[in-house]
């Protein structure tokens, strides 16, 4: 991570790996954009009412880290291509803001490609000028042999490969060589999983040593931290 960091955005997940990269961030950032809403990496947040973004900025507040150089997406991201479209947005639009000196991007590790490539692409169809993008993996312990880890490895080129014909970023180079050994994994462990009952939690998701809040609690975290 370099040393001085102008501006990041932290790709929501419940994942106290990401939570910790995500404090160690704030610590440094001159500005942080927290992004995520409910979907396939939020664990058991849904039960709770509780957002991606929402459990992260609990995290980084009661890690100490105050909450007035913190903003969070307004605009209900559906997925990572909203999550960096989104920020750029905001960026521009909200901050005024068209040249970032370092720009670091924070996500889960097995996300980090994708989502890297999708950060970098929005920046520059934004207009933003950025001199140097770093990209902080969370620290998490990638198991080759566990199967949820597997799955989610596939899953992520698979993914880029959809992009890619979309247009949302150049086709990485090297992809199509991996292409069809994730789609039969993928497919694999897809069939694998929906034959369990009940199913079981990712742990990259499920485990979760952090305290989450209520979203009017936060709320009233953030305007005593502006």
């Amino acid at each position: 991570m370099p040393p001085t960091i102008d501006m990041a955005v932290v790709f929501g997940r419940k994942s106290r790996h990401l939570a910790h990269a995500a404090i160690a961030t704030a610590r440094r950032a001159e500005r942080l954009f927290v992004t995520g809403e409910t979907g396939k990496d939020s664990g058991d947040n849904p039960r709770f009412g509780i957002s991606e973004s929402a459990y992260l900025l609990s995290a980084i507040s009661f890690a100490g880290v105050g909450l007035s150089r913190v903003s969070v997406d307004p605009y209900h991201p559906k997925n990572g291509v909203d999550n960096a479209r989104n920020t750029m947005r905001m960026v521009r639009e909200i901050e005024g803001v068209t040249a970032i000196g370092t720009l670091v991007g924070v996500m889960h590790s097995t996300q980090t490609r994708r989502l890297g490539l999708t950060l970098a692409t929005e920046a520059e169809r934004g207009g933003i000028i950025v001199d140097t993008l770093s990209l902080c993996a969370s620290p998490y312990p990638f198991d080759p042999y566990n199967r949820f880890d597997q799955n989610e490895a596939a899953f992520e080129i698979v993914r880029m490969d959809e992009l890619a014909r979309e247009g949302v970023f150049a086709r990485p180079e090297g992809l199509d060589k991996h292409l069809p050994y994730a789609t039969d994994l993928l497919k694999y462990h897809q069939e694998r999983f929906k034959a369990e009952n009940p199913p079981i939690l990712n742990p990259s998701t499920a485990d979760n040593t952090l305290r989450t809040v209520h979203p009017d609690e936060l709320q009233a975290m953030y305007l005593q931290n502006k």
